[in-house]
């Protein structure tokens, strides 16, 4: 006994989406066909509930029905209808006398439908350009515009079949928000039609060539599992475009910013060889950025930016301001620190430009009269310059008073004959006055 061995491959390849079946719907009394859409079916009496599709030519048909013919749809036999499959020959240039031909027709009772007229081929005119065509009612007609001639196709009889898949509870939610991505899917394993009934969305009808319902049912309990997380991703999808959107929209209005720059202050907005403009310029969504002239030899800045904030971060990085801090005469030693070690560090904390000492010609101060530190930079980094100048100060204000206090502490020791403890190396030698303690804290009167 032999027994057979079957090889299997080792690379399968994977079905590409089909296409729905290209169903016609026929008009006996005209002999004509017209390209139909099957939303549903009555098995019981053999009825499909159709409506004609829009086509230019077999191929490139609109699957999507527009509403006005949906809602002109009605119910027909299904004698009337077939299954349509290309021709043998698929150009119009390989058709010879005496071949089957249909050509394109508008009917006025079928507004918006395109139906195809049966007839033969009587005469090839014009060198093959234009086609004398004779109908089965005797009339003829000369077809001069290819796209109005096509080849007979072969037609067979209809196979549909109807699908009911009832719609878990726990998962009723999900498949309502994914009911587009459930559609693309199982539509494309050529069924003709895929509808979730609503609003409840108890169940789900598929209606298709008998073949492909199995391949259909497989897939939306697929979904059903897989549809939480399409759902997660459609929020997403749609939290994202609504932004993207919105980013296309301020794109499109944009944003212009303007600001007025005093002359002396017009370098170091620019920065030293153009830097400040060429960082501000490469700010997400900085369209322009241009410094024109003003009136009285100052500048104006105009930021032109696709929304409010990024033409508001380049004008933080381009505004610069001048801002002065006044301190007392007797503070300017402290204030500045050993070697300028107290303003050095505020410069390198905030960024700020040198602080200046500067005269003060304000009348309204003290008659021990006051002077100031000038700095210059950016508005943030003068607000932080100056907020830690203040604080330093305060601290040196706090520190000289903690000075003076122990000055008058000294002063007041010293009044009382009250010298300050002292190491006994240091007083061993040097025997304290009459009358004060000794290191042991003893009085020789003692």
């Amino acid at each position: 006994m032999t027994r057979r061995v079957e090889e299997v491959p080792d690379v399968v390849e994977v079905a590409q989406p089909k296409k729905p079946p290209y169903i016609e719907v026929l008009a006996p009394d005209v002999r004509a066909h017209y390209r139909a859409v099957v939303h549903d079916m009555d098995q019981a009496n053999h009825l499909y509930l159709v409506s004609y599709a829009l086509e230019d030519y077999l191929g490139d048909a609109k699957h999507t029905i527009n509403n006005d013919l949906t809602r002109a749809s009605h119910w027909v036999p299904e004698s009337c209808l077939s299954e349509r499959t290309q021709a043998p020959w698929a150009s119009t240039r390989s058709l010879v006398v005496g071949d089957a031909v249909e050509v394109q027709c508008l009917e006025e009772g079928r507004p918006g439908a395109v139906g195809w007229w049966e007839g033969s081929l009587v005469a090839l005119l014009d060198e093959g350009n234009s086609w004398h065509v004779r109908f089965p009612d005797g009339s003829e007609e000369v077809v001069r515009k290819e796209a109005r001639l096509r080849p007979a196709g072969i037609r067979k009889q209809v196979d549909l079949g109807k699908l009911i898949i009832p719609v878990p509870e726990w998962v009723k939610a999900d498949v309502i928000e994914t009911r587009e991505v459930m559609h693309e899917v199982v539509s494309g394993l050529g069924v003709c039609s895929v509808n979730l009934r609503m609003p409840m969305a108890d169940f789900i009808e598929i209606l298709g060539p008998r073949p492909t319902l199995g391949d259909a049912q497989l897939a939306v309990v697929v979904h059903f599992n897989r549809a939480s997380e399409f759902s997660r991703l459609a929020g997403i999808h749609r939290l994202l475009h609504a932004r993207l959107e919105i980013a296309r929209q301020a794109q499109i209005r944009g944003h212009v910013l303007e600001f007025n720059v005093s002359n002396d202050m017009i370098g170091a907005c620019i920065g030293k060889s153009g830097c400040n403009l060429k960082q501000a310029q490469q700010v997400a969504g900085i369209r322009s950025i241009e410094v024109l002239d003003a009136p009285g030899g100052n500048h104006r800045i105009r930021i032109a930016a696709n929304h409010a904030e990024a033409a508001e971060e380049a004008r933080e990085i381009l505004e610069h301001v001048r801002a002065r801090v006044s301190v007392d005469q007797l503070e300017i030693g402290l204030v500045i620190g050993k070697k300028g070690v107290h303003l050095r560090e505020i410069e390198e904390r905030t960024g700020v430009s040198k602080f200046v000492l500067v005269e003060n010609h304000d009348e309204e101060q003290s008659p021990r009269g006051r002077t100031c530190f000038e700095t210059v930079g950016r508005r943030k980094n003068i607000e932080a310059a100056t907020k830690l100048f203040r604080l330093h100060r305060e601290f040196l204000q706090k520190q000289r008073n903690m000075e003076d206090q122990v000055r008058q502490l000294r002063s007041g020791v010293s009044s009382l004959y009250v010298s300050w403890p002292r190491p006994r190396s240091l007083t061993t030698n040097h025997p304290a006055p009459c009358g004060t303690p000794d290191a042991h804290g003893d009085s020789e009167e003692a």
